[in-house]
This record gives structure tokens, sequence and C-alpha cells, in this order.
């Protein structure tokens, strides 16, 4: 074993430490046994080397010979249909009577398959024949816990208490005298959030661990094969013979062996942590790695694959679980901002100058920001409210953020990593929140975040220079302490959370409506709508039908609300409060499409190279589910061309065309989408083209108007092709649409290229 760890190490150079094939050991725990079956003939092509030596069988006696004349005659039957099922490990773990030598032993066979081979790990050899259907499993105790743990779900308060009880309903179930839960952050350091540890042992708790201690593909391991066990760390590891698999020429893929032999360097890193045997299950959020749950003990020890395959349900229950509580708690602090911010919009509504009411309700306004100070800032004036930088400072930061290229919202959490003059005021701004109002005459909000000076708890120092440990090269051992060190970061702030982010925009979204109320109600009008009044006059008068019609429904609806909370009549009730959510939902939709409109060409185009396949891939992931409900086909031609656009009105643009072909052309089941495109000399051209009922040509100009609707009767807001419309004037391209009636119609989209658009 240490000649074998020697060689691994001094093979693998201190760069290429992260890139070793970790998933392609060439040998396995030997605890079990492992036979490398042909997919087709059932030929065993590859044998661990341990099995040889325990039953005093030679290569030659093993390698060719196909597995079923190794089985018990009795089973041959019953092994073969499970070996060449679909699914090989649909009923693992299979009980597989063998033949060795003039032993007859029974194991507990788990199959897989790797490439075109089908992998067969034997464990817990005993004599006798065993029936191969059932497998004893206590499944009754197995649903009780995950009922106790769904049940644990809904009464955390946290996540972190929910981990918890996980803890100490998994230690119960696997003996292990430790069990934590490990939380990646987004650059993959972990930290321990949850933790059930018998008395004695050192509590790990709160401790945090670096990147390195879980490599990038140990960490794809993990997201393939939700569980691992280590039965011994001190385990010999046994070889396959022969080390190539004879078929495909290569090493043996061992991503869903769980006998798969790990690094030397993990194996140490345990020893340095008085592990003697350890299980880790995955927790993974939209196929990517949440956390862990990692289980230690200080002595050997082994778990059946039925209570191995027992924690890996637990582990997927409780991803799914985690994803729900996420969703709880997000939802609860969103309602909560959700309620501040209608209170103070209210107010706004009410007030007559939108800077006095929000200066008077400013304590407000930072609570849903979670900040400590703001700026209004205006063409010609700052109003700082709390604690926030000086005037001159607040210049240089305005400076810093003309410099920048974003949408409606910036945040950071360490603003002098981005400026480093800011160090100088982290104390009042070590984090920044910036809404942009273009329409405001480049006008700025900003919240500020002071810095907070982090503690952190490592489990040992994350920069020690690690020591030869076992015949491993020193720049190759891992670390060997994991005595807590403390580290104190310094210029940063709490970060800002996507619920804060997202009230941000709907500052931003009210705030602009805001001002296109204040524009109707004075009757200043600036020179864009000057030069479009006849599209004025249309604006309002829509606006105003639009959101009359259900304003009327929810105002006769209230009246019989109060008459049937009077009455006790609960299921009108019900029906009434249904149709008031359904006429706002249609009243926020033509909020949200005319506050997207508004916004077209108010800030320059940041135009660069687009790959528009994944642009669409993106959009059919997003209608996948409106396409299965109307039962429609969305077809994407391969290779579409790049276009030099801005990307974020690209897709604004084929997002309206794809919702407009569901929406108008897709009222019948069984109907295609089809998106096209082609590079020309002057353009790059797009095609959007649906089965639908088709245009007139009379029509083909005026439904790229703001407002207009073909049919009044169908639902939708007419702003949709008015913007796309707009997008491609902002482009010096244009929006135009092929259709006769009953035969279709093709959306086109046509954008110049590049050189010509430096050349205008």
């Amino acid at each position: 074993m240490m000649q074998e760890a020697r060689q691994n190490a001094a093979a693998i150079s201190l760069k290429s430490c992260e890139e070793e094939p970790i998933h392609l050991p060439g040998s396995i725990q030997p605890h079990g046994f492992l036979l490398v079956l042909n997919g087709r003939s059932l030929a065993i092509e590859q044998v661990s080397e341990n099995i040889l030596r325990q039953f005093s069988l030679s290569k030659n006696e093993v390698l060719g010979r196909s597995v079923l004349q190794m089985v018990a005659p009795a089973a041959q039957r019953r092994v073969e249909e499970h070996l060449t099922a679909d699914d090989v490990g649909a009923t693992n773990p299979l009980r597989l009577p063998l033949q060795l030598r003039a032993e007859q032993l029974v194991f507990d066979a788990v199959a897989s398959r790797a490439g075109q081979s089908i992998v067969l790990e034997l464990e817990n050899p005993r004599p006798g024949i065993i029936d191969l259907a059932g497998s004893g499993t206590p499944s009754e105790s197995y649903y009780r816990l995950i009922r106790e743990l769904m049940r644990s779900q809904q009464t955390a308060e946290s996540v972190e208490q929910f981990l918890q009880a996980v803890c100490r309903r998994l230690q119960a179930l696997s003996g292990f005298d430790r069990v934590l839960a490990y939380r990646f952050a987004e650059d993959f350091h972990g930290e321990v959030v949850a933790e059930v540890v018998r008395s004695g042992l050192e509590s790990y708790l709160g401790l945090h661990f670096p990147a390195g201690d879980i490599p990038p593909q140990a960490r794809r391991l993990y997201e393939l094969n939700w569980l691992r066990i280590i039965s011994d760390v001190d385990y010999t590891p046994s070889p396959l013979v022969p080390q190539a698999n004879p078929t495909s020429g290569e090493p043996l893929d061992m991503t869903y062996v769980a006998l798969r032999s790990v690094s030397p360097m993990h194996l140490q890193y345990l020893k340095n942590m008085g592990v003697g045997a350890s299980m880790s299950i995955s927790l993974v959020r939209d196929d990517r790695l949440w956390g862990l749950i990692a289980c230690h003990h200080p002595r050997p020890m082994y778990l059946p694959f039925h209570v191995r395959a027992a924690c890996v349900t637990i582990g997927t229950v409780v991803s799914s679980q985690l994803i729900a509580k996420e969703a709880q708690i997000t939802e609860r602090r969103r309602d909560e901002l959700h309620r501040k911010l209608g209170r103070l919009l209210q107010k706004v509504a009410e007030g007559r100058s939108l800077t006095r009411v929000l200066t008077r309700h400013a304590e407000e306004l930072l609570s849903i920001a979670n900040s400590t100070g703001m700026a209004l800032c205006g063409a010609a004036e700052f109003i700082r409210l709390g604690d926030t930088p000086d005037d001159r400072e607040i210049r240089r930061i305005l400076k810093f953020l003309h410099g920048q290229t974003f949408g409606d919202v910036y945040a950071t959490d360490q603003l002098a990593a981005q400026m480093p003059e800011a160090a100088v005021f982290r104390t009042h701004a070590s984090g920044l929140l910036a809404i942009r109002f273009p329409e405001r005459a480049e006008s700025y909000w900003l919240f500020f975040r002071p810095e907070v000076i982090q503690t952190i708890r490592w489990g040992g120092d994350p920069s020690q220079a690690p020591a030869a440990s076992r015949g491993i090269p020193p720049d190759l051992s891992p670390r060997s302490s994991f005595a807590e060190w403390r580290e104190e970061i310094r210029g940063r702030s709490l970060p800002w959370s996507d619920i804060e982010l997202e009230m941000a925009r709907e500052i931003y979204n009210s705030v602009t409506l805001s001002t296109l109320r204040q524009a109707e109600e004075l009757g200043r009008v600036n020179r864009a709508l000057l030069a479009k009044t006849k599209e004025m006059e249309q604006f309002v008068y829509t606006v105003s039908h639009d959101l009359k019609s259900p304003l009327v429904t929810c105002q006769g609806f209230v009246g019989l609300m109060k008459e049937d909370v009077a009455q006790g009549d609960y299921d009108q009730l019900l029906d009434s409060a249904q149709r008031i959510e359904n006429a706002t939902r249609q009243m926020n939709l033509l909020i949200d499409d005319l506050l997207c409109y508004s916004r077209l060409g108010g800030k320059g185009l940041a135009r660069e190279n687009v790959d528009v396949n994944v642009v669409c891939e993106r959009l059919r992931e997003r209608f996948e589910a409106e396409l299965r409900e109307r039962e429609a086909t969305l077809v994407i031609e391969a290779d579409l061309p790049p276009v030099y656009a801005d990307p974020i009105a690209v897709e604004r643009a084929f997002d309206n065309l794809l919702h407009n072909a569901l929406k108008y052309a897709c009222l019948e089941p069984g109907k295609t989408i089809t998106v096209g495109g082609r590079a020309a000399e002057r353009f790059i051209e797009y095609t959007v083209g649906d089965q639908g009922p088709g245009i007139a040509p009379e029509y083909h100009e005026l439904i790229f108007r703001l407002f207009h609707r073909l049919d009044n009767r169908q639902p939708g807001t007419g702003v949709g092709l008015a913007s796309v419309s707009k997008l491609m004037e902002q482009h010096q391209g244009e929006a135009v649409v092929e259709s006769q009636p009953g035969q279709g119609a093709t959306f086109i989209l046509r954008f110049p290229q590049r050189d010509f658009i430096e050349q205008a």
C-alpha cells in the first residue's frame, strides 16, 4: 500500500492535483469484490485481485468465462434476466449464489453499467442458497423515517434547524459517531451548519473549510453519485486484473461504483482528522452540489447496501425538502417586504412630491433595502439620509457608476474591490446598491451598508504549509491540523440577497410608473413624446380602458365579498377573491409590458456577439410547460448565425415572438413553431414561423403599432410586437411579417451586419 501511495502521489504534480482522475483509480476497497462483465455475452472481462487471492483462483479460471457458469444452476435463469434487463440496477441488491472452487457462497450483488460493460459489486458473502427475490429490507422503518424528516422540514424555522434534525436521524440509522451537514458557499468553501456528535469528540459546528479540501473533480463525482463510503481508511487497495478493459481498451470508469478506491490524498486527510471510516451523502439543488452530509467514525465501519440505499433516499428527500424550506423562508421574507413596499408606495401615490414623501418616510425605505443610509442623486442636488459618505465621495461613486455597464440595478458587498478609492469610506459604504433611473435625467438612488468585520472560524489554517505524510510528497500532502483558526475579513458588508435585489427592481418599476403618472398629471411632455403625439393619445386611451375594466371587476366583487362575509357564504367569498386576483393579474401584465416598452431606448445598446442558438434553447426551457400544455412543438434549426447586437434586446425580441405564437397560433393541439436564420451580405435574418390562422396583408404594418390587436376578444396588451419593432429600430434593423389568412405567419427580424453598423 505504501509503495502504491508513493507511486500515485509522485505521478501527480501540485498544478495537476485538481485534475487527478479519481473516477479511474484502477482498484477497489477490499471489503467487497468486483466483476466487470461484457454487456452482451456476460463474459467476465475484469476482476478485482482480492477475489482471486481469497478463493485461490487463477485469472485464467475466471477471465473470459460467462458469469452464469459460476452461478448455481437453479439461479442461472433468474440471474440472466436481471443482468440483461435495460435497468440492471432496478433490483439491487441481487442475491447472487456463486460456486467458487468447492465453496458455494451467496453475495449481495449491486449491478450498474459503465459504458458497454456491466459492473457487479459483491458484498456480504455467506453460505447457502437464498431465493433471489426479496432482500429483507426493513422498508417500513425507512418510510417512517422519511415521514419524520418531512415533518421536521415543515416545523423547522430555518434550513439549519431542519438539517440538525436530519443529522440526528441519520446518526440513529447509521451508527456513526459524528454526522454533520456541510453547506458550500459560492466559491465552494464550506461551512458546517449542523452537527450531531458523540460526547467526548471535538465539535466542528460553525467551522469553515477551504474549497481545496474538496477539489472540483470530487465535487463533480458527488453530483453524479450521491453516496460515497470508506469502510476503513487503512485499507490496502485491490487492483483490477487486467487494468484496462479488453473491449474498450480504457480504464474502468468507476463513477457509480460504491467500492471505488479513493485518492490517497483524501485517505490521509481523513487520518489527519482522526477518522477511521466515513460516508458522504450529496445534497444537490438544480443539478449543482449544495452541500454534503458527512458521517465519521473513529474505527472501521461497514454499512450494508440496504442501509446505504436508505441514506441515498434520505439525501434525495432532503435535497428536495431543502428547496421547499428555502422557498418557504424566501416567500415569508418576500411577503414582508412587499407589505412594507406597498405601504410606502401608497404614500407615494398620495403625495404631490416624490422626493418629499421619500424623505419623510426614509426609515421605511431603508428597512426595505436593509441598509443604513441612502442618497437620492438628481442632476443638481443630493439628498442624503442616514449614514452615508459625504457629497464629494458620492460624486466619486457616481463617476464610478457612469463607467459601469449594468441594467437598472447595481449591487456589490465589496465596493472597495471594484473602486479602490472607496476604502477610505468603507465604514459608511462597503456595500452599495444603486438604482439608476435614465428616464429621470440619469438620476440614482444609492443605498449603503457599512463594513461588517467578519471573523471566520476555519477548521485549521487554510494556508497551512503541508508536511510529508506517509510517503506522499510534502507539496501534495493534505493539511495535518484542524484546530480552529480565526481569520478577520474587512472591507465587506452583508451581501445583498436576491429578494432585496428584487425589491430594488420593484422600486425602479414603481418610481418609473410614478414618473409617468406625474408627467400625465402636470401635462409636461418631453421631446420624445412630442414627436409621437398620436401614439401618446392612443396610449392614454388604451391604458385607461384596459386598466379600468379589471378595476371595475375588483370594485364589484369587493361589494359582493362584503355580502358573502355577512351571510357566511365562504364558497362565494372564495370565488369572488379568485376573480379579483385574476383582474389584478391582468392589470399587472399590462403594467409590466408598459414599463418594459417605456424603457426601450432609455439607454445605449450594449452590443456584443450573441449566440442565438443559446438564446433560443434558453427560451425553449422557459416555454417548456406551456408547449406541453398546448401540445405544441418548437423546432429550432441547427447552427443559427450569431449576431452583433444587445443580448438582452435579442432575447426580448425572440421571447415576444415565441410568446405570441404560443398564445395566438397554438389554440389547437399539434401545432409547430419553427425558428430559423440565415446570414446575407448586409443583414442577419431570423424567422419565427407558426401554423396559426394567419394575418391579412392590410394588417401587416398595423400589428407592430402600440396597443394594436387584431381581435380584442383575445388576451394580450398590444405592447409585445410594438416592443419588437422598437428594438429592431434601435438596432438599425426591421421587424416584418409575411402571412396570408389560413396559412400561418412568419415573423422576420433583420439585423444589420456588423460592418454596416460601423459604417452607419
